[in-house]
């Protein structure tokens, strides 16, 4: 587990965030088409990215959508996930 420091700095950093858009703008996607593809709005899912902390089931649900493993998408970002 990482220290209290070393959480607050991923969490600034955006890890998760950071992957995912970098995997949506590969793709040509965007934030919007993926919210829709979720079934939520843009507002909430600018608020599960902004706390850099999704759940794991909202993971998986990104990774099926996108058609990649899961393990690629919260690579480096697995202590920061919700197992609920």
């Amino acid at each position: 587990m990482r220290s209290k420091e070393s959480q607050d700095e991923f969490i600034r950093s955006g890890c998760f965030r950071d992957r995912l858009d970098k995997l949506l703008e590969e793709r040509g996607l965007t934030r919007s088409w993926l919210a829709f593809q979720m079934g939520v709005s843009e507002v909430t899912l600018c608020v599960m990215l902004k706390r850099n902390n999704p759940k794991l089931f909202t993971v998986l649900q990104m990774a099926r959508i996108l058609d990649i493993p899961a393990a690629e998408l919260i690579a480096g970002c697995e202590e920061y996930i919700y197992f609920q």
